[in-house]
C-alpha cells in the first residue's frame, strides 16, 4: 500500500509507537488496503 520510506514520513512527527502504529492502519484502510493490515512499529534511538 505504501513505500517503507512513506511510511517512515508518515510516522515521523509521531512520537507514540502505538499511535504510529494506529495511525500507519488507518492510511492503508484510506487506500483500500485488499489484504490484512499489520502493522509494527519499532523506534530506534
Amino acid at each position: 500500500v505504501m513505500s517503507n520510506q512513506a511510511a517512515v514520513e508518515a510516522i515521523m512527527h509521531i512520537k507514540d509507537a502505538q499511535a504510529a502504529a494506529k495511525h500507519l492502519t488507518e492510511e492503508a484502510l484510506l487506500k483500500k488496503s485488499k489484504d490484512d493490515i499489520s502493522c509494527i512499529v519499532v523506534r530506534f534511538h
